[in-house]
């Protein structure tokens, strides 16, 4: 995979930082956004439901701009659509926009009705709101170099294309995962991938014997079990078109968590998916999904080949 000169290690070492600089903001984003929505709760209750996210960027430019429900009645509701427009890269008379202030003045209208005191929450929601716009320019800004500097390899930059053949595996958790591997060659077996992952399980020394534990040892980065976790749902599980990116890790999944916690069976499913990651790597090859029928046939085709 990687060639393991200078230049190689120093890319490398640079995409770690870059990522793992971005993963810590990203924390940052979800603490102040859990802050924000405990305020908005008492604050100005019914806001969350007008937009799919807090973290949009048009819920972000509302309440830096409209703090409350009083602030919302009080507004033209021109300068509220714009706002909204504007921080969502659309016409001011757009249907999002048209419809996204309609909700919020009802919704604005429905928590006057409440008597709760909202002096103190509106300074907060402001800054709460404007340092999550902060840190979102910061976390894209990031990412913008990510990409740069992970593109400027060619080499790399195959190996990134490579990984992104496994259902679940994006350009940029394909990126995070190979910096945070690094020298691919040290991998003989996928088990030690594995075990460089911390996926594998924990051992506790008791006297002269050892017995194994239920859990993981979580040796090696948490940034690369945190991202193999985030993949590993994705193809597992439904998404937006309500079905899984990859249908035999999902049918896999199911069967575990049959007899197993949800969070078993999701360790099941990572031990898969880093052994589709060994796969792509050592072969060289795209990711092909197959059954496991399929497979078990195509191993005994092999083994046939060989022995003829």
């Amino acid at each position: 995979m990687l060639r393991g000169n200078a230049v190689d290690s120093i890319l490398v070492g640079a995409l770690k930082d870059l990522t793992r600089q971005r993963s810590d903001i990203i924390s940052e984003r979800v603490k102040f956004s859990n802050k924000l929505t405990a305020l908005l709760d008492q604050g100005f209750p019914g806001f969350r439901k007008v937009f799919s996210s807090l973290r949009t960027k048009s819920a972000l430019a509302v309440l830096a701009r409209f703090p409350g429900p009083e602030e919302i009645c009080g507004a033209n509701r021109i300068d509220i659509a714009e706002t909204i427009a504007f921080a969502a890269g659309r016409n001011t008379e757009s249907a999002y926009a048209v419809k996204k202030t309609n909700h919020l003045l009802d919704i604005a209208e429905q928590a006057m009705q409440l008597q709760v005191e909202r002096g103190s929450f509106k300074p907060l929601i402001t800054l709460f709101a404007e340092m999550l716009i902060q840190i979102q320019r910061a976390a894209d800004q990031i990412e913008r170099q990510i990409f740069e500097t992970a593109q400027r390899d060619r080499t790399f930059w195959g190996q990134v294309e490579l990984l992104t053949s496994i259902p679940g595996i994006g350009q940029y958790a394909a990126v995070v995962i190979l910096a945070e591997i690094g020298d691919f060659s040290r991998f003989k077996k996928a088990k030690q991938l594995v075990a460089f992952a911390g996926i594998d399980p924990a051992v506790k020394q008791s006297g002269t014997s050892a017995y194994k534990h239920n859990k993981i040892s979580k040796r090696g980065s948490p940034y690369l079990r945190k991202i193999l976790d985030i993949c590993t749902h994705v193809a597992a599980h439904k998404g937006r078109n309500q079905q899984p990116a990859n249908p035999v890790l999902a049918a896999y999944y199911e069967e575990k968590h049959r007899a197993k916690p949800a969070n078993v069976a999701q360790c099941a499913c990572i031990h898969k998916m880093l052994g589709y990651i060994f796969s792509v790597l050592r072969n060289q090859k795209p990711f092909e999904l197959r059954s496991p029928e399929d497979h078990l046939a195509l191993m005994r085709s092999k083994t046939a080949g060989i022995a003829a």
